[in-house]
């Protein structure tokens, strides 16, 4: 379970949190990033809710560094197995570089779009992606405001 800095954490992965606790679940784990700790906002909205980890790019909270190698230190420590799901927002080139560290590590990964969708429903196709697999019956794009905006990170082909 992870969310990196993208201004604010997507209320999917609050209402995912709360999906679980209500399941009586064991809380997830949550790995925040963002530049400095104004970034980290909305963190304090899962302190009852999963296990936090954050870190900034100026070490003003948690870890110093990017959210990837807090990613790294926790698979090396145990805390993060192979065969776990993770979830993934926040700018392109850092889900790009989580997608990689999932697939080296055996994670099921899935990412969640923030692509610019200017009708937001699937007549303009200013939001396509491209992509590949079964759910998608050969188009070789997909509209993220229809089929997304979350992907399994297998399935995108430009990431």
């Amino acid at each position: 379970f992870f969310g990196a800095d993208s201004g604010v954490v997507p209320s999917l992965f609050l209402l995912l949190a709360e999906e679980l606790r209500d399941r009586g679940d064991s809380p997830p784990r949550l790995l925040f990033g963002g530049r400095t700790v104004a970034h980290l906002a909305g963190m304090n909205d899962f302190e009852s809710l999963a296990e936090l980890y954050t870190c900034t790019d100026d070490g003003s909270h948690g870890s110093r560094g990017l959210v990837t190698d807090l990613m790294k230190e926790l698979l090396q420590r145990g805390v993060v197995e192979s065969g776990e799901t993770v979830f993934c927002c926040g700018p392109d080139p850092m889900m790009s570089a989580v997608a990689g560290v999932c697939a080296e590590n055996d994670l099921r990964c899935f990412l969640s779009l923030e692509t610019y969708m200017a009708c937001g429903y699937g007549v303009c196709n200013g939001c396509t992606v491209a992509v590949e697999g079964d759910r998608f019956r050969g188009w070789p794009y997909s509209r993220v405001c229809i089929q997304g905006p979350v992907y399994e990170a297998c399935e995108l082909r430009d990431l």
